[in-house]
């Protein structure tokens, strides 16, 4: 038996591209999960305290007497006992921390979202702040160029009413930290000397600086850049090295500012990528009423300012869960006006209500402990965590989504955080791709990561679940350096009876399998192959340990043309697939969605829902560059390609760099509404299906291929096996 590691190479605007993919075909068959035990009774947190007006905790003598248990989080005690506005009564003050990065200087988003503000004209009531630094240029519309069409720039200037030489962020000096008031144009109020807007220093001295110019009774704080989830942080400046701010610096800032504040911060927000998570909740939980972020990558337009300000000029005595909603909605409103609304997200999270979260996450969390000590509950744990929401940062999932999953197994503790986490979110929206979207994510590691090792540890929300992750990393590492595969099959995978292709898991390590599917290589002569992907249609028993595949011959054709595709998430409604491609020149990936209908020809369709151009492999930071397709794009698909000595090898072989090569397909002419079809692949080409395993700890074991020939059996079965073939898996 052969087995081989395969290396998903990620596909980045500066390097090569992923190498698997997925088609066509019908649904896989989910483990249905277990029950189990009941669990140990739920703590009762309850961590905010009625006052009355003399300050006195309120509580009525027939209320019952509720615990607080603190032994297993990180208890919110630097919450105020008292707060008094800081300014004057229906008062707002937005304090913007702008690190213009790459997002303004290549492509102008910073311009854009200023130009929305300075458009709707905050009034006398609403004081619009914004610090600027961390970027090479402001409002340079020469360079934008290099990105976006000189007809697009244009169009923007013209949407503006100016011209790239009255354009107001060009005065913006990248030289220096600028403060402006916003009005209907950019009044300069305050500058300092150039220092790294990815130090919490920076940020500690523009907040300060802000409530002691700027007091207002409601002041929230925006931090506008790139995100990059609980491990990450947000703000990276390009003039320092790319400095970026981790989540525990940014509660160093406000922890340095708490003290001259006699209030909390009404909402602090995030217009930036994937930061609406629990960790950010709880380092921000004691400076702010409300957090405002998006669990997914957020496109570059980023948050919708117009609306924002309008409502706020004629509603200035509005609070934080009112403004919250409307900045949702006008949110998805705008990027349904732009298509690209189905995997957007953001949300509203109250941060009074997150110390009930952390007390339910820490007992669900000792549920799985508990349950782990038996192995068959180890994969059981791996699958439904592995099948919860993810998002385009490592480890990031939805809790929301996560505790649903689990609570089949473990039913209240599972019930008890879903409710938690409703409770804390009170307001949300999400595209049709992001269905299972609760509004808060946490970091749960499916496969090694040592940079999650390294900074985990200064952001876990609790102690209990930082020891958790602490030995999920464990066992990753300690799998990793053995080297040795968890999981084995009996025999070589074979053709059954009913024509089928199977194999069979080793019943002792089933419990090891979180995911099974399929490898696909295409023959392209001259001894190499293209790989076309992997998918994970394919049929799976746990109880008897039976892999069958359900290849139909079906793949994704765009314009006629084969794709690559990666498969990226998977539910039982739906899964995502990344394509990577040659956008009009420069690399980055079709993001695409597959529905299962049964009533259609291939049991579903697909879906475009734009591009992604990955993740910054230096920085770890997802990329904002995404849009639809539009009429007049040239694509080209990228494809992998490997030799078949490695594909057919008995030996170990790792795909890798080292040893796949990139190619491009044909040009493609987007039309008016492109479309991905699932097609039949050429009955005239030579294909290696192969099967492969997916263990909980990530780690993927391949197996030895077979060759299809596709065509019509005398049974009407879309595929037939070379007699080749089949007599040497016969043997």
């Amino acid at each position: 038996m052969r087995k081989k590691q395969l290396s998903r190479l990620v596909l980045t605007t500066a390097l090569l591209v992923s190498a698997v993919s997925g088609g066509c075909a019908k649904r896989t068959v989910q483990p249905a999960a277990g029950a189990a035990e009941e669990s140990a009774e739920s703590t009762i947190v309850n961590t905010q305290n009625g006052t009355g007006e003399d300050g006195e905790q309120a509580a009525s003598e027939e209320a019952e007497a509720e615990v607080i248990d603190t032994s297993g989080f990180r208890y919110h005690d630097s919450f105020r006992e008292t707060e008094t506005p800081m300014g004057e009564a229906d008062t707002w003050s937005l304090f913007i921390y702008m690190c213009g990065s790459d997002l303004e200087a290549d492509n102008g988003s910073a311009t854009w979202n200023l130009m929305q503000i300075m458009d709707a004209v905050p009034s006398d009531r609403v004081n619009v702040i914004v610090q600027t630094g961390g970027s090479e240029a402001w409002g340079d519309t020469e360079r934008w160029t290099e990105n976006l069409s000189q007809e697009v720039v244009d169009a923007y200037l013209e949407m503006w009413g100016t011209t790239a030489e009255a354009l107001e962020t060009a005065k913006i000096d990248p030289e220096k930290l600028q403060r402006y008031r916003l009005t209907d144009t950019m009044e300069l109020v305050d500058e300092e000397p150039l220092a790294s807007m990815g130090d919490p220093d920076t940020l500690y001295d523009f907040l300060s600086w802000g409530v002691e110019n700027y007091p207002a009774e409601h002041m929230g704080v925006i931090l506008w850049d790139h995100g990059g989830g609980s491990l990450i942080g947000a703000c990276v400046d390009k003039l320092f090295d790319d400095d970026i701010m981790y989540p525990f610096e940014i509660g160093e800032a406000f922890e340095q500012l708490a003290p001259e504040m006699t209030d909390r911060f009404e909402f602090i927000g995030f217009d930036a990528c994937l930061m609406a998570s629990l960790e950010t909740a709880n380092i921000l939980a004691p400076h702010a009423r409300y957090l405002y972020a998006s669990e997914e990558v957020e496109p570059g337009f980023g948050w919708d300012y117009g609306p924002v300000i309008n409502e706020l000029n004629e509603k200035p005595e509005m609070e934080g869960a009112e403004l919250g909603e409307i900045l949702c909605n006008a949110f998805m409103a705008f990027y349904r006006e732009w298509e690209m609304q189905d995997s957007v997200t953001l949300s509203v999270t109250d941060l009074s209500k997150i110390d009930p979260v952390l007390a339910a996450l820490d007992e669900i969390t000792g549920e799985i402990e508990l349950l782990t000590e038996e192995p068959k509950y180890l994969g059981l744990i791996a699958r439904e965590t592995a099948r919860a929401e993810s998002y385009q940062s490592p480890g990031m999932i939805d809790l929301g989504d996560v505790a649903s999953n689990l609570s089949a197994m473990i039913p209240e503790a599972g019930n008890a955080l879903l409710t938690a986490v409703e409770d804390a979110v009170v307001y949300s929206v999400s595209g049709q791709a992001r269905s299972f979207a609760t509004g808060l994510s946490v970091y749960y590691p499916t496969e090694y990561n040592m940079n999650g090792v390294l900074m985990y540890e200064y952001s876990a929300p609790t102690d209990i679940y930082a020891e958790y992750v602490r030995s999920l990393h464990d066992g990753q590492l300690r799998q990793k350096l053995a080297d040795k595969p968890l999981v084995k099959i009996e025999g070589e995978p074979v053709y059954a009876e009913d024509g089928s292709y199977q194999m069979n898991i080793d019943p002792d390590t089933l419990d090891y399998v979180r995911e099974a599917g399929h490898l696909l290589f295409a023959d392209a002569g001259d001894g190499m192959s293209l790989y076309y992907g992997n998918s994970n249609d394919v049929e799976i028993d746990f109880t008897t340990g039976t892999v069958r595949d359900q290849f139909d011959g079906a793949w994704a054709f765009l314009e006629g043309e084969p794709l690559m595709l990666e498969l990226d998430e998977y539910f039982d409604e739906y899964a995502i697939f990344l394509s990577p491609i040659v956008l009009n020149g420069n690399h980055t990936n079709l993001v695409v969605q597959w529905t299962w209908n049964e009533e259609e020809e291939y049991g579903g369709h697909y879906d475009i829902l734009g591009t992604y151009a990955g993740v910054d492999p230096e920085t770890g930071l997802s990329s904002r560059s995404m849009r639809k397709l539009q009429s007049g794009d040239v694509v080209k698909p990228l494809y992998a390609i490997v030799s078949n000595e490695d594909v057919l090898s008995e030996e170990d072989v790792e795909f890798s760099e080292e040893t796949m090569e990139v190619v491009t397909g044909a040009s493609i002419m987007i039309g008016r509404e492109p479309q991905i079809e699932c097609l039949r692949l050429d009955e005239e080409d030579t294909y290696y299906y192969q099967f492969y395993v997916i263990d909980i700890y990530g780690s993927q074991q391949t197996f030895v291929p077979t060759e299809m020939h596709l065509g019509e059996t005398e049974e009407g079965d879309d595929t037939e096996i070379t007699e080749d073939a089949a007599e040497a898996d016969a043997a």
